[in-house]
């Protein structure tokens, strides 16, 4: 005989509705001869479906239930399905039921199988009363799990927000009511309505989340984020999200890696990389792994690039991977996002400076654009200022802009491609008191226009290929008056193809093959009246190869590779280069690894240097660095880490001599007068150290460089480089407060630049002034540099959108660092000209 039993389902907000427990029911042909069938003691509320409520649908379940002899439900099997939807909300519900135990003929407590009749009726359900949403304030972000409560002077209902952040109540009596929503770590946000007999209320609540609760929340949890290793020694990063309130920086993405070891602090805060003991052009910049002229505007004040695009900046300062070459220094790395938004973006920031605008559209589910613009105002707000209290010249202060616009295409999910087009300017100028007449202007202007093409494609494990091609024009142009006329010209277009496939479970090798073609034509302009007049073109192409493997043995990974690059300039000219290069990385203890490496990193000759016909030398060869390097990375806890490197740099075949006498770039000039040759050799030594604390609101870093950079002349004698900086430290912190608040600062300390002293003067009859007696090259050296930056900033959050606003401080203390010595006009007394003084620099950035 069967039990037959039968429920009213009662509506979402989890009102019993009564059950009809007593119910007439039929005993199974197993149970026959016992004496008492299980008895429903307790129900549980089920929650109605929504969809089906919406679609009036309901009916029955039928489930066999198996219950123990202490009356517990041991299982549930469903033998008539209605809905996967309402089968799921029945099951929930019935799980909690309690049964007095079915009794044999002795009254002794029997384990039984009966049918459980559930039905859903929805004709028995109230009608809606409210329907809202929640939402996180400033980013529109739909909350789910969120506890709704609506209450009328005693009674108080609950009610569960869904994945969307929508809520419903019903059965609400008429009359005034408060909805109230909360949540840890986010405000509790209420609401007053008047419910009316036959209508719906709409409400939506905005939440504000508290940054620093929601952080400590967070870290109860603890997720632990592995990167993938690869076949670089040191590579360092930054996240947008790590350095868009560090101190100093402005909440520039590439400007905050100056505060990572192995970076010398470059004049007058410049934006150049000065990395590991050598000049900046021997540094190379990268966009997801092709090369971009620069990544700083004049002066080094921001990026090029809007930093909401960039992902993360990886910062390699040498003994890098095959896929990197073309350079025997380090290298930055910008690498841009490639996963569609989930929505659409927008932020505009106005500072002192500049102002910027982005915005991401999500077009479908497979595309996306998005667009950014910069553009300086010093020009236009400052040059009436500046021109009002200067006679005799007309200033124009440097201004600058920049603009990206970029398509991203994801037909699937393991295959990405993106077309980005970039845009950047600078230029300073000023005029003379004949500025009609253009006699007496000065200009100064450096631009690069680049349209690049990204594809992707992966198996979604291991393997993985990419394409990149990357064109256009990029210039740097020196003006004076209509007599002098200076530029250099670089049309050129790049073309990397690489395969990859990495070790796995199951899978001990690894390997990385690729193509890196750079083509185009390079040409200059020298116009200088009674000095020279030459026009030069050189076309070029400079194919490259690489190969690399990977091997992991337990704990140790190998990784060994060679690259073959060559230039071929004006179809005569012929340079090669061929660098093998290998690493590993050993796993000492689970929080401690070794790792280390050695190679060759080949640059090579300008395309002037090249050239016989401009005072080149057409046999020079590449300069290399021989580079060798052990490192250290310890994790002391989850938050608390340690990298630190010692490495040694032999550099060889450097260039030296002259050619023109002009030089375009951030490096000292080629050291000696005779003609260009590959004479010139030196070394660079040091040990880097960083501590990186990612606390639960609080990001420290804490980076040591102790380095000498040295070079050997002709005669073997060893002297400093100019950009020597035999020390360096920076502390900084970044500190997240209640209240949706940041503090942070920064401590810089470092030795000064070399520079040659002079040691006296002679009286110059003809010129009428004092010429110095220089003393020994680069024999004396700077005071030490020293700043405290600090940086305040305060986000306020609005339904659907947020506004930061900032304080940056530069120099805080207000200390006269010196950045280059100068001397009176008899030379009898050293006038040291000083860098940034204080600086306050405030800001408003905001997001929607």
């Amino acid at each position: 005989m069967w039990l037959l039993c039968s429920l009213w389902a009662q509506e979402p907000e989890n009102i019993p509705i009564e059950d009809p427990s007593n119910s007439p029911s039929e005993v199974s042909e197993e149970i026959v001869s016992q004496a008492r069938l299980p008895v429903l003691e307790n129900t549980f509320p089920v929650v109605y479906p929504e969809r089906a409520l919406d679609e009036g649908f309901g009916g029955e379940i039928l489930f066999e239930l198996i219950i123990s002899a202490e009356g517990e439900i041991l299982d549930i099997a469903i033998e008539q399905s209605l809905r996967e939807d309402m089968d799921e909300a029945a099951s929930t519900a019935i799980q909690q039921y309690t049964f007095s135990p079915a009794l044999d003929e002795n009254g002794a407590p029997v384990s039984s199988v009966i049918t459980y009749r559930f039905v859903f009726e929805p004709t028995a359900v109230p009608a809606i009363s409210v329907e809202g949403f929640v939402f996180e304030a400033g980013v529109r972000e739909p909350l789910s799990n969120i506890k709704v409560v609506a209450f009328q002077d005693q009674e108080k209902v609950e009610a569960d927000t869904d994945t969307t952040g929508r809520f419903r109540f019903r059965g609400l009596a008429s009359g005034p009511w408060t909805i109230m929503a909360s949540a840890p770590a986010l405000e509790a946000r209420t609401a007053d309505i008047r419910i009316e007999e036959g209508k719906v209320s709409e409400v939506k609540l905005y939440l504000i989340r508290d940054e620093a609760l929601s952080k400590e929340l967070t870290d109860m949890e603890i997720v632990v984020e592995d990167r993938v290793e690869t076949a670089e020694v040191t590579e360092r990063f930054l996240s947008a999200d790590d350095i868009s309130y560090l101190p100093g920086s402005g909440g520039d993405i590439v400007k905050a890696i100056q505060n990572l070891p192995g970076i010398a602090r470059p004049p007058f805060g410049l934006g150049q990389l000065i990395i590991r003991g050598t000049a900046p052009e021997n540094s190379r910049y990268y966009l997801d792994g092709v090369m971009i002229p620069n990544v700083f505007h004049f002066g080094g004040i921001t990026t090029v690039i809007s930093s909401s695009s960039i992902e993360e900046v990886a910062y390699i300062p040498g003994n890098y991977s095959v896929r990197y070459g073309r350079q025997y220094a380090g290298l930055v790395d910008l690498r841009t996002k490639m996963q569609l938004p989930e929505k659409n973006i927008g932020k505009v920031s106005v500072d002192i400076l500049q102002s910027e605008l982005f915005i991401q559209h999500k077009i479908n589910d497979e595309m996306a654009i998005s667009i950014s613009g910069r553009r300086s105002y010093a020009d236009i707000v400052l040059n009436p200022v500046v021109n009002g209290f200067t006679e005799g010249f007309n200033v124009r202060l440097p201004r600058y802009y920049d603009a990206q616009l970029r398509w991203l295409y994801t037909p699937t999910e393991n295959e990405k491609m993106d077309v980005t087009f970039l845009l950047s300017d600078d230029r300073f100028s000023f005029l003379g008191e004949d500025a009609e007449d253009n006699e007496a202007s000065l200009s100064f202007r450096q631009y690069f226009q680049k349209i690049r093409l990204r594809w992707e494609q992966s198996d979604g494990q291991s393997r993985r290929q990419e394409t990149t091609i990357i064109a256009g024009p990029e210039r740097t142009d020196f003006d004076v008056g209509t007599e002098i006329d200076v530029y250099q010209q670089l049309a050129s277009i790049q073309l990397r193809h690489e395969h990859s496939l990495t070790p796995s479970d199951g899978q001990p090798w690894g390997m990385r093959v690729g193509v890196d073609i750079l083509s185009g034509e390079d040409s200059s302009l020298f116009k200088i009246p009674d000095l020279i007049n030459q026009r030069d073109r050189y076309p070029f192409i400079a194919p490259g190869i690489y190969g690399e493997v990977t091997r992991d043995l337990e704990q140790l990974r190998v990784v060994a590779g060679l690259r073959g690059d060559a230039h071929i300039q004006n179809g005569d000219i012929f340079v090669g280069a061929l660098d093998p290069r290998v690493s590993f990385r050993y796993n000492l203890t689970d929080d401690t690894t070794i790792n280390g490496g050695l190679g060759i990193f080949s640059q090579f000759p300008e395309t002037s240097e090249l050239e016989p016909e401009s005072g080149g030398n057409d046999e020079l060869l590449v300069e290399r660095s021989f580079q060798y390097a052990v490192g250290l990375q310890h994790r002391f806890t989850q938050d608390f880490r340690l990298e630190s490197t010692v490495f040694y740099n032999d550099l060889n075949q450097l260039i030296r001599g002259s050619g023109t006498g002009i030089q375009f770039g951030g490096g000292p000039p080629r050291e000696g007068d005779d003609p260009f040759n590959n004479t010139g050799t030196g070394r660079v030594y040091g040990l880097e150290t960083l501590l990186r604390y990612d606390g639960t609101n609080i990001l420290a870093l804490f980076s040591a460089t102790l380095s000498r950079s040295e070079r050997i002349n002709k005669n073997g004698k060893v002297r400093l480089f100019n950009f020597d900086q035999p020390f360096l430290v920076n502390a900084l912190f970044s500190w997240t407060l209640p209240k949706n608040r940041r503090f942070g600062a920064r401590v810089r300390y470092g030795a000064g630049n070399p520079y040659t002293p002079v040691v006296g003067a002679w009286y110059d009859l003809d010129r009428r002034s004092y010429q110095a007696i220089n003393g020994e090259r680069d024999a004396g050296r700077l005071r030490p540099f020293f700043a405290l930056d600090i940086r305040y900033d305060k986000t306020y959050v609005f339904n659907t959108w947020k506004l930061t606003a900032y304080i940056d401080i530069q120099n805080t203390t207000n200390y006269p660092n010196v950045e280059v010595m100068s001397y009176n006009f008899d030379y009898t007394k050293e006038q040291p000209i000083t860098g940034l003084p204080f600086f306050p620099a405030f800001g408003l950035k905001g997001e929607w």
